[in-house]
Order: structure tokens, then C-alpha cells, then sequence
């Protein structure tokens, strides 16, 4: 079994099903964890979002390309499409994460948009 595959079972044992499925890809698994992030932020599940930002991190950081592209297309740049996970970036993202995918934010947003995820960031490092 995969890296990932295991993680992802430690991580979520009620997801162990749709994690061992053979047609289940880290990709399709991001998909899910979006979906997963925008409930627990609207819940405000703080062990969840631990959780589904601690494994996206997790997978940026490993020396698997495949792991950190997964991360970075499937979840990371997707957290820009909607207010509510754009907000929550500058909690949520490790700064050292948000500096190595700056491009593939600005590219999804409106360099208004943009430039306020940037302030909002800055500010996060002067508290």
C-alpha cells in the first residue's frame, strides 16, 4: 500500500474504503478533501481542518513530484475559488506553502483578490 494510502487511512479509518479503492487516485482523494474543508470550515470542525490541512501539507512535503502536484492542483489552488476558504488561508496555509504556490493563486484570481490573500498573509507574519 501506498504512502499516502496509509496516511490517508490513519488520518480518516471512516474513509478507509474509498481510500483502498483501486480507482481511487490522490487526485480524486483531494477532490474529496475540498468538499471535506468547506464543511468543517462552515462547521467550524477545527480537529477536520487539522486534519485535511495537516495531510495537504503533509504531501507537499514529501520527495514525491506526483504527491506535491496532487497538493498543489487538486486542493491548494482551489482554496482561492471561494470566500470561504480564501479567508481562511492565511490560518490554515504554512506560509512556507503559500510562498511556493503564489503563482497558481494569482492565476486563479482577480489581482485585487490577489493582492488582499497577499496583505492578509503579510499581516499574519507581524502578529
Amino acid at each position: 500500500m501506498s504512502a499516502w494510502r496509509r496516511r490517508a487511512i490513519e488520518t480518516w479509518p471512516e474513509a478507509a474504503a474509498l481510500v483502498q479503492e483501486p480507482d481511487t487516485t490522490i487526485y480524486l482523494l483531494f477532490f474529496e478533501l475540498l468538499a471535506w474543508v468547506k464543511k468543517a470550515h462552515d462547521g467550524g470542525d477545527e480537529a477536520q481542518l487539522q486534519r485535511i490541512y495537516g495531510f495537504a501539507h503533509w504531501c507537499l512535503g514529501t520527495s514525491s513530484r506526483d504527491l506535491q502536484n496532487a497538493a498543489a492542483v487538486a486542493f491548494f489552488e482551489h482554496l482561492v475559488d471561494e470566500e470561504r476558504t480564501r479567508r481562511a488561508m492565511p490560518r490554515w496555509v504554512q506560509p512556507s506553502a503559500f510562498a511556493d504556490l503564489k503563482s497558481l493563486f494569482e492565476a486563479r484570481m482577480s489581482p485585487e483578490a490577489y493582492v488582499e490573500l497577499l496583505r492578509a498573509f503579510e499581516s499574519r507574519g507581524r502578529r
